[in-house]
């Protein structure tokens, strides 16, 4: 189970590290405006440790999945083959999601 919690924790931290950015753009496309929107900037600041944490909590992720014990216990998930097919592929289809939003800020200036 640890590769789970690694990628929702690289997902929680991608949001967070692309929320200075992602936030705003969102919310205009809501329909929510206001003054209060320029506040969210401010998070910018904490963006580089949030950049650092999803790298470090997908590559975790890439290494349960791919840095196997060299012994696997019977009814252990590494001995299922169906089963690590299944995150494998979950990993492989949201890791360029996570990092698309990740370097959101990069090509924002495209979208406004």
């Amino acid at each position: 189970m640890r590769f789970k919690h690694n990628l929702i924790a690289g997902g929680i931290a991608t949001l967070s590290a692309s929320l200075c950015c992602t936030g705003p753009l969102v919310l205009v496309m809501l329909g929510i405006s206001g003054g209060w929107i320029a506040d969210l900037t401010r998070l910018e600041a904490t963006r580089p440790l949030f950049l650092v944490l999803s790298l470090y909590f997908i590559y975790r992720a890439w290494r349960s999945l791919y840095r196997q014990p060299a012994h696997c216990e019977p009814n252990r998930v590494c001995s299922n083959p169906r089963y690590m097919r299944w995150q494998k592929g979950l990993f492989w289809l949201s890791t360029p999601l996570l990092l698309l939003l990740l370097f959101f800020p990069w090509y924002a200036p495209f979208f406004y």
